[in-house]
């Protein structure tokens, strides 16, 4: 059920706009592709706290873009996954865990690289909390922390993870938890 209610969430934010001169992803293509980002995260966790940090992390890290999503340069100058140095829907950079060839096994758009780059954002996701709130991920105050962390500053909380940790609130109050 929770699944289902997640699919069902997921699919109804707004599809990401295409670039200037691109076609716009076809709605079958698109419900495909969050089909598949759904059933990539439930093989992960079925804890609707942390479904909702991983999906809140990919619509506003790479906006559910099909280019961000696939790791291709973006048409759109200013959806440049940091300057080539991200990669996936979660804005992974290069570490010492992952690699080189780790790093760049996480963009695509298929369950296994998706189900790579959300493993690897829930990990870092999990980090952040467990440097911010001693692991917890139970408040919107926690997840502000985390999702600071999770964007490079330490655990204060900013203007836009204060954003963020609301619309996960949002999300895991929906998803039942």
């Amino acid at each position: 059920m929770i699944r289902e209610l997640l699919l069902s969430v997921v699919l109804g934010w707004t599809q990401p706009v295409a670039p200037r001169g691109h076609a716009p992803e076809p709605r079958h293509v698109y419900e495909s592709r969050i089909t598949t980002q759904v059933d990539a995260a439930w093989s992960l966790t079925h804890d609707p706290r942390k479904l909702a940090a991983i999906f809140i992390t990919v619509r506003q890290e790479g906006g559910l873009d099909p280019w961000v999503h696939a790791g291709l340069e973006h048409p759109n100058p200013h959806l440049h996954q940091d300057h080539g140095r991200a990669r996936c829907g979660m804005q992974i950079h290069e570490n010492r865990r992952l690699g080189h060839d780790g790093w760049l096994a996480l963009a695509g758009t298929d369950f296994d690289a998706t189900r790579r780059c959300f493993a690897e954002g829930l990990r870092l996701l999990n980090g952040a909390a467990w440097r911010c709130t001693g692991g917890q991920m139970l408040s919107r105050e926690d997840m502000a922390r985390v999702f600071a962390s999770y964007g490079g500053h330490e655990c204060i909380p900013t203007a836009w993870s204060m954003a963020r940790a609301g619309m996960w609130d949002g999300l895991r109050r929906r998803l039942g938890a």
